[in-house]
């Protein structure tokens, strides 16, 4: 008879499931979520297809029939990645991957942090620590990106003052934390949430066609010297920055 493992959740020791997996290094927790869905992952030889599990140190944990387990070394590295390059662990129409970039030098299996579209460029924090994945992406913790931004002709200031006061587009309200406008063609966004495409998004709806988009910092975490293609281990002060966002007692889920 199959146990109920969602009887277990009063052992402080338990951890959700997809949480277990992004400690792991596997993926980010929402796309560990994914592959729990898709029924690739056993607990205690058991299939398991509801993300809401929880599981402990003590249980058995496969994923695609080979065993999970936490004890690794946490990597997390930030990369300068080129235009038409792409954020996936694979492409079928065999695009170059922003992962190939340091592939050869890196051992342990990374993920990236969030994305950056095809044709944009700048940083993008690769690790296997899924609590800190999580602090950067997750909007609850208001961790910063800016990019540059340079058009084609004038970027109108009707465009960076309703995009600062907040506009909503096919359903999703979009709203720039600041800007900073260096010329007629050149202006720095900060924003905090990130919706998928959000900037070129915006800037589609104001008629500007952006000529480059490039993100120049995360966080504590700039851009500077860091050239196209090469990569950087966070510093444990950036590193603990990102983790000093979480409150002291607030859990994962």
């Amino acid at each position: 008879m199959k146990s109920n493992r969602n009887d277990l959740n009063s052992d402080n020791t338990l951890i959700r499931l997809q949480l277990f997996l992004a400690r792991a290094g596997i993926a980010s927790r929402r796309a560990c979520e994914q592959l729990i869905q898709e029924g690739r992952v056993s607990v205690n030889g058991e299939i398991i297809t509801r993300p809401g599990c929880k599981v402990s140190d003590s249980d058995t944990i496969q994923l695609d029939g080979v065993a999970v387990t936490q004890e690794i070394k946490h990597i997390s590295i930030v990369l300068h990645k080129p235009v038409q390059v792409l954020c996936s662990n694979k492409d079928d129409q065999g695009r170059p991957l922003a992962s190939d970039l340091f592939r050869k030098e890196i051992a342990e299996r990374l993920f990236h942090a969030g994305r950056l579209d095809f044709m944009s460029s700048g940083l993008i924090i690769y690790t296997n620590d899924g609590e800190l994945a999580k602090i950067i992406t997750h909007p609850s913790y208001q961790v910063e990106k800016e990019y540059e931004v340079k058009a084609f002709h004038d970027i109108p200031d009707e465009m960076l003052e309703g995009y600062k006061n907040g506009i909503e587009l096919d359903g999703d309200f979009l709203q720039l934390k600041s800007f900073q406008k260096i010329d007629r063609r050149t202006v720095f966004l900060v924003i905090s949430q990130g919706k998928n495409r959000e900037i070129r998004r915006v800037c589609d709806h104001f008629d500007v066609t952006i000529q480059s988009l490039c993100r120049v910092r995360i966080g504590p975490v700039r851009l500077n010297k860091l050239l196209v293609g090469t990569y950087r281990t966070l510093s444990l002060q950036e590193i603990e920055w990102f983790k000093s966002r979480v409150p002291q007692k607030k859990e994962f889920k």
